[in-house]
Protein backbone atom coordinates (compact mmCIF):
# COMPACT_ATOMS: atom_id res chain seq x y z
CA UNK A 1 0.00 0.00 0.00
CA UNK A 2 2.80 2.42 0.88
CA UNK A 3 4.49 2.02 -2.49
CA UNK A 4 1.16 2.61 -4.25
CA UNK A 5 0.60 5.80 -2.24
CA UNK A 6 4.05 7.09 -3.18
CA UNK A 7 3.28 6.48 -6.84
CA UNK A 8 -0.16 8.14 -6.79
CA UNK A 9 0.79 11.02 -4.46
CA UNK A 10 4.41 11.89 -5.28
CA UNK A 11 4.07 15.20 -3.40
CA UNK A 12 3.87 13.33 -0.08
CA UNK A 13 7.54 13.42 0.89
CA UNK A 14 7.64 12.31 4.54
CA UNK A 15 7.81 8.59 5.19
CA UNK A 16 5.85 9.09 8.41
CA UNK A 17 2.97 10.67 6.48
CA UNK A 18 2.82 7.76 4.04
CA UNK A 19 2.79 5.30 6.95
CA UNK A 20 -0.04 7.15 8.72
CA UNK A 21 -2.15 7.38 5.57
CA UNK A 22 -1.71 3.67 4.96
CA UNK A 23 -2.55 2.91 8.59
CA UNK A 24 -5.61 5.12 9.07
CA UNK A 25 -7.06 5.37 5.55
CA UNK A 26 -10.19 3.37 4.70
CA UNK A 27 -10.51 2.14 1.11
CA UNK A 28 -13.98 2.19 -0.48
CA UNK A 29 -14.93 1.42 -4.11
CA UNK A 30 -17.81 3.16 -5.93
CA UNK A 31 -19.48 2.13 -9.17
CA UNK A 32 -19.94 4.52 -12.09
CA UNK A 33 -22.93 6.80 -11.43
CA UNK A 34 -22.90 6.21 -7.67
CA UNK A 35 -23.08 9.29 -5.42
CA UNK A 36 -21.02 9.42 -2.25
CA UNK A 37 -21.73 13.02 -1.29
CA UNK A 38 -24.84 15.19 -1.56
CA UNK A 39 -26.04 18.53 -0.13
CA UNK A 40 -26.89 18.50 3.56
CA UNK A 41 -24.64 15.57 4.38
CA UNK A 42 -22.17 16.04 7.22
CA UNK A 43 -18.57 15.32 6.20
CA UNK A 44 -16.33 13.44 8.60
CA UNK A 45 -13.55 12.24 6.31
CA UNK A 46 -11.34 13.36 3.41
CA UNK A 47 -11.42 11.34 0.17
CA UNK A 48 -8.13 10.71 -1.65
CA UNK A 49 -8.68 9.43 -5.19
CA UNK A 50 -6.74 6.22 -5.86
CA UNK A 51 -8.45 5.31 -9.14
CA UNK A 52 -11.11 6.78 -11.42
CA UNK A 53 -12.77 10.14 -12.00
CA UNK A 54 -15.31 11.99 -9.83
CA UNK A 55 -17.69 14.73 -10.96
CA UNK A 56 -18.29 17.55 -8.49
CA UNK A 57 -21.45 19.50 -9.30
CA UNK A 58 -24.11 21.82 -7.89
CA UNK A 59 -27.83 21.22 -8.49
CA UNK A 60 -30.80 23.53 -7.99
CA UNK A 61 -34.28 22.64 -6.74
CA UNK A 62 -35.31 21.64 -10.28
CA UNK A 63 -32.35 19.23 -10.64
CA UNK A 64 -30.54 21.51 -13.09
CA UNK A 65 -26.83 20.88 -12.74
CA UNK A 66 -23.60 22.83 -13.18
CA UNK A 67 -20.29 20.99 -13.13
CA UNK A 68 -17.82 22.68 -10.79
CA UNK A 69 -14.78 20.49 -11.38
CA UNK A 70 -13.55 16.92 -11.72
CA UNK A 71 -11.32 14.91 -9.41
CA UNK A 72 -8.85 12.42 -10.77
CA UNK A 73 -6.26 10.03 -9.38
CA UNK A 74 -3.96 11.73 -6.91
CA UNK A 75 -6.40 14.49 -5.94
CA UNK A 76 -8.90 15.35 -3.21
CA UNK A 77 -11.95 17.63 -3.00
CA UNK A 78 -11.47 21.28 -2.01
CA UNK A 79 -15.10 21.65 -0.91
CA UNK A 80 -14.75 18.54 1.24
CA UNK A 81 -11.65 19.98 2.89
CA UNK A 82 -13.40 23.29 3.55
CA UNK A 83 -16.41 21.60 5.15
CA UNK A 84 -14.12 19.56 7.39
CA UNK A 85 -12.24 22.68 8.50
CA UNK A 86 -15.32 24.75 9.40
CA UNK A 87 -17.62 21.89 10.43
CA UNK A 88 -20.24 22.54 7.73
CA UNK A 89 -22.46 20.18 5.76
CA UNK A 90 -21.90 19.58 2.06
CA UNK A 91 -23.39 21.93 -0.53
CA UNK A 92 -22.36 19.90 -3.58
CA UNK A 93 -22.91 16.52 -5.25
CA UNK A 94 -20.03 14.12 -5.80
CA UNK A 95 -20.68 11.34 -8.31
CA UNK A 96 -18.44 8.62 -9.71
CA UNK A 97 -17.88 9.47 -13.38
CA UNK A 98 -16.17 6.08 -13.78
CA UNK A 99 -15.64 3.21 -11.36
CA UNK A 100 -13.75 4.84 -8.50
CA UNK A 101 -11.58 3.77 -5.58
CA UNK A 102 -11.27 6.24 -2.72
CA UNK A 103 -9.13 6.27 0.39
CA UNK A 104 -11.01 8.07 3.18
CA UNK A 105 -8.92 9.85 5.82
CA UNK A 106 -10.70 10.50 9.17
CA UNK A 107 -11.34 14.17 9.90
CA UNK A 108 -9.19 14.18 13.05
CA UNK A 109 -5.99 13.93 10.98
CA UNK A 110 -6.58 17.02 8.79
CA UNK A 111 -5.18 19.56 11.26
CA UNK A 112 -2.78 17.13 12.90
CA UNK A 113 -0.96 16.31 9.67
CA UNK A 114 -0.99 19.95 8.53
CA UNK A 115 1.08 20.73 11.64
CA UNK A 116 3.35 17.69 11.50
CA UNK A 117 3.95 17.23 7.76
CA UNK A 118 4.87 20.06 5.39
CA UNK A 119 3.98 18.08 2.26
CA UNK A 120 0.44 17.42 3.53
CA UNK A 121 -0.06 21.13 4.27
CA UNK A 122 1.20 21.99 0.77
CA UNK A 123 -1.11 19.35 -0.74
CA UNK A 124 -4.12 20.94 0.97
CA UNK A 125 -3.15 24.46 -0.15
CA UNK A 126 -2.45 23.26 -3.70
CA UNK A 127 -5.88 21.61 -3.80
CA UNK A 128 -7.61 24.86 -2.85
CA UNK A 129 -5.68 26.85 -5.46
CA UNK A 130 -6.21 24.38 -8.31
CA UNK A 131 -9.94 23.99 -7.71
CA UNK A 132 -10.41 27.75 -7.22
CA UNK A 133 -8.78 28.30 -10.63
CA UNK A 134 -11.13 25.73 -12.16
CA UNK A 135 -14.15 27.42 -10.59
CA UNK A 136 -13.07 30.75 -12.08
CA UNK A 137 -12.95 29.07 -15.48
CA UNK A 138 -16.49 27.70 -14.97
CA UNK A 139 -17.73 31.20 -14.06
CA UNK A 140 -16.05 32.68 -17.14
CA UNK A 141 -17.62 30.07 -19.41
CA UNK A 142 -21.13 30.54 -18.00
CA UNK A 143 -20.97 34.33 -17.89
CA UNK A 144 -19.06 35.18 -21.05
CA UNK A 145 -19.07 32.26 -23.50
CA UNK A 146 -21.80 30.73 -25.66
CA UNK A 147 -22.80 27.07 -25.61
CA UNK A 148 -20.64 26.24 -28.67
CA UNK A 149 -17.50 27.31 -26.85
CA UNK A 150 -18.55 25.60 -23.62
CA UNK A 151 -19.23 22.34 -25.48
CA UNK A 152 -15.77 22.30 -27.09
CA UNK A 153 -14.13 23.07 -23.72
CA UNK A 154 -16.22 20.31 -22.14
CA UNK A 155 -15.06 17.72 -24.69
CA UNK A 156 -11.45 18.81 -24.37
CA UNK A 157 -11.64 18.56 -20.58
CA UNK A 158 -13.18 15.09 -20.81
CA UNK A 159 -10.38 14.00 -23.14
CA UNK A 160 -7.74 15.45 -20.84
CA UNK A 161 -9.15 13.70 -17.76
CA UNK A 162 -9.75 10.32 -19.42
CA UNK A 163 -6.50 10.51 -21.44
CA UNK A 164 -8.40 8.99 -24.35
CA UNK A 165 -9.64 10.47 -27.64
CA UNK A 166 -12.80 8.38 -27.35
CA UNK A 167 -15.27 9.79 -24.82
CA UNK A 168 -18.00 7.42 -23.68
CA UNK A 169 -21.08 9.54 -23.06
CA UNK A 170 -24.50 10.38 -24.48
CA UNK A 171 -25.96 13.61 -25.84
CA UNK A 172 -28.35 13.66 -22.89
CA UNK A 173 -25.52 13.35 -20.36
CA UNK A 174 -23.69 16.25 -21.99
CA UNK A 175 -26.88 18.33 -22.00
CA UNK A 176 -27.32 17.74 -18.27
CA UNK A 177 -23.69 18.60 -17.54
CA UNK A 178 -23.90 21.84 -19.54
CA UNK A 179 -27.40 22.72 -18.33
CA UNK A 180 -28.72 22.70 -21.89
CA UNK A 181 -31.18 20.57 -23.90
CA UNK A 182 -30.41 17.31 -25.70
CA UNK A 183 -31.68 18.80 -28.97
CA UNK A 184 -29.29 21.75 -28.79
CA UNK A 185 -26.33 19.52 -27.91
CA UNK A 186 -27.14 17.04 -30.69
CA UNK A 187 -27.33 19.86 -33.24
CA UNK A 188 -24.02 21.34 -32.14
CA UNK A 189 -22.29 17.94 -32.11
CA UNK A 190 -23.49 17.30 -35.66
CA UNK A 191 -22.14 20.71 -36.67
CA UNK A 192 -18.75 19.94 -35.13
CA UNK A 193 -18.74 16.52 -36.80
CA UNK A 194 -19.37 18.10 -40.22
CA UNK A 195 -16.31 20.26 -39.57
CA UNK A 196 -14.25 17.08 -39.26
CA UNK A 197 -13.34 17.69 -35.64
CA UNK A 198 -15.17 14.74 -34.07
CA UNK A 199 -16.82 11.47 -35.06
CA UNK A 200 -20.11 10.54 -33.41
CA UNK A 201 -20.95 6.97 -32.46
CA UNK A 202 -23.50 5.17 -30.32
CA UNK A 203 -22.77 6.22 -26.75
CA UNK A 204 -19.36 7.64 -27.67
CA UNK A 205 -17.61 10.58 -29.34
CA UNK A 206 -14.20 10.32 -30.99
CA UNK A 207 -12.12 13.49 -30.90
CA UNK A 208 -10.19 13.91 -34.15
CA UNK A 209 -9.05 17.52 -34.39
CA UNK A 210 -11.02 19.52 -31.87
CA UNK A 211 -8.40 22.14 -30.91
Amino acid sequence: MKSRLKEIFPDFQEEGLIEEIAKHGIIKPFKKGEEFLRPGKFINSIPLVLEGIIKISKKDNFDNEVILYYLKKGETCAHNLHCCMVNEVSQINAEAETDVTLLFIPLEFLDKWSTEYVSWKRFVLKTFKNKFDQLLQVIDEIAFNNIDYRLINYLNEKQKIAKDNIIKTTHQDIAIDLNSSREVISRLLKKIEHQGKIKLGRGKIELINLM
